[in-house]
């Protein structure tokens, strides 16, 4: 059968139609093709590395957070509460040795005949009853009520980081970062599970893209061929019209072929659809955990640790306040002031014993006999023989020269100075008082410090 120039415009109109089928086909498809190329070429990585990013800002926040309250942690314990339980424990031994003096002060009775008779004290009184205890009092008072305060206000600090920092941070935060964490996690693994097939359908995709490509332009070219055909009737132009006939045949299986690639194209955006919908709405999730956990973050920094900031400057000022100024801790001042208080006393009561008695019998006994004997040495010796050569030599003056002298002159040696009578009363009047002092002496020696 001849091939007629209506069956060639059949096949012209035939392929005309199919190609308008393809071209609609593949411009449909090439949505498809672009849409799935961003999702998982530039959406799905840009996703990813946002919530990395954040994540990783929100980690270095978390340790920052957590390096803070560490430090305030060991601020707190280390530098505040330990410093001042050292300074608090070294103050202990002085006022027990301060104690100690006082009831040493206490346990040495003074005896009746040490006490001026022009003051008024009481029988059996003590060394601490002649000392004045008042300021000591205050002061013991004084270092009893800071110390209670400061523990008041430690208790106070410990509290307040354990309720206002560490729940917070544990019970609120910490749980919100690692349900970040975890679901972070998560989503590396789905990622990483589906990036083969992922990668597969690109790949897929690309390879698709071609077929269509060639399937699109053998359809364009068979078109084309008709139209040659066709116009081969009305010029000379050489075209196989036999081959035109068996394209024709076959463009409803090019056209079937086109519509499969389509379908697989089509098939592999709704696969990447789904996983990435997956990873999308996770991703989502993160990233709203994540801003949550900032603002969170936020108000922690700016409400919690900023108030307990405020507390421990003015925990400093407190510590500080004391009735004793000065530009050191109050404990190291309580210290020095003890330390300096028990030398006193300690030194009082050595002096007493060991130096006041014997110079009070040195005063009294010793010294009034070693000067009467020196007296009576120099009257009775040195005095009495210059008294007597001034005498002897005075007799010798008026016998030789007295005669010529008038009776109305006074006479050379007239009421010269003389010793008639030296009063030692008293002296030795004391014997039973020096021996009741020696007996205190004694006493006193014979007792350890």
């Amino acid at each position: 059968m001849s091939i007629t120039r209506e069956i060639v415009e059949q096949w012209t109109d035939k392929a005309q139609f199919t190609l308008r089928q393809a071209q609609e086909l593949c411009s449909s498809t090439e949505k498809s093709l672009a849409a799935v190329n961003r999702q998982l070429s530039e959406n799905l990585p840009k996703k990813l590395t946002e919530n990395d990013n954040k994540l990783h800002d929100l980690r270095n926040l978390q340790d920052l957070i957590t390096n803070y309250i560490n430090f305030i942690r060991v601020k707190i314990s280390e530098d505040t509460i330990k410093v001042y339980d050292h300074k608090y424990q070294r103050l202990q031994p002085c006022l027990a040795e301060l104690n100690d003096v006082m009831d040493q002060l206490a346990g040495t009775k003074v005896p009746s005949i040490l006490i001026d008779s022009n003051y008024n004290i009481k029988e059996e009184a003590s060394l601490k009853d002649l000392t004045s205890t008042d300021e000591i009092d205050v002061l013991l008072a004084n270092i009893d009520i800071y110390h209670s305060n400061m523990l008041k206000m430690h208790k106070f600090m410990n509290d307040s980081f354990t309720e206002t920092i560490v729940i917070p941070f544990n019970n609120v935060i910490t749980k919100k970062f690692n349900r970040i964490t975890k679901l972070h996690n998560e989503l590396i693994i789905e990622n990483s599970q589906n990036s083969g097939l992922l990668s597969q359908v690109l790949k897929e995709n690309n390879s698709l893209e071609g077929e269509l490509v060639s399937i699109l332009e053998m359809l364009t070219n068979h078109y084309d061929q008709c139209v040659l055909g066709l116009n081969s009737f009305n010029n000379s132009t050489s075209v196989d019209l036999e081959v035109l006939q068996n394209d024709s045949l076959e463009v409803p299986e090019v056209l079937k072929d086109l519509k499969s690639v389509c379908d697989v194209i089509v098939n592999n955006e709704i696969r990447s659809k789904r996983i990435i919908s997956s990873i999308f709405n996770k991703s989502d999730e993160l990233g709203e955990y994540i801003d949550d956990l900032n603002k969170v973050h936020g108000k922690f920094k700016s409400t919690n640790l900023f108030q307990l900031i405020v507390f421990l400057s003015k925990y400093d000022d407190f510590v500080k306040s004391s009735p004793i100024e000065s530009t050191e801790h109050p404990l190291d001042n309580y210290f020095h002031v003890i330390t300096q208080l028990t030398y006193h006393y300690r030194q009082f009561l050595s002096i007493f014993k060991t130096k006041y008695l014997v110079e009070l019998h040195h005063q009294q006994f010793t010294f009034p006999r070693k000067f009467m004997a020196k007296l009576n040495k120099f009257l009775n010796e040195e005095l009495y023989e210059f008294q007597q050569e001034e005498k002897e030599r005075r007799d010798h003056w008026l016998k030789k020269y007295g005669d010529f002298i008038p009776k109305q002159f006074i006479l050379p040696g007239d009421n010269q100075p003389s010793v008639v009578q030296v009063i030692t009363e008293g002296v030795d009047d004391n014997v039973q008082q020096e021996k009741q002092l020696l007996d205190v002496i004694r006493n006193f020696m014979d007792k350890p410090n």
